[in-house]
């Protein structure tokens, strides 16, 4: 069986103080290595058709190839699955 790394990506709601965002949660190294950043919270794009769009054009930025997807009916969770265990989930900062 092979192996494959999750993120999670969910809708946050707007608040009285921020619009509706992404969260972006790396489930394999989330809580495994303090060093490495495993969320990223990103602001809706409207021109982009919800969370598995967003959560697809920011793995894309960051060099990420995802290879599928699944979503959870429970808590409105979709999760993207990589073979990619070593790229960070971050933007490339260009110099």
């Amino acid at each position: 069986m092979k192996q494959l790394r999750t993120i999670q990506v969910r809708t946050l709601s707007a608040t009285n103080t921020q619009g509706t965002r992404i969260k972006l949660i790396d489930t394999f190294y989330n809580g495994r290595n303090s060093k490495r950043k495993t969320t990223v919270t990103i602001p809706y794009n409207y021109h982009l058709n919800g969370a598995i769009d967003h959560g697809l054009e920011f793995c894309k930025e960051c060099n990420i190839n995802i290879i599928g997807y699944s979503y959870n009916t429970r808590n409105y969770t979709y999760s993207l699955l990589t073979t990619d265990f070593e790229t960070e989930l971050k933007k490339e900062v260009n110099k």
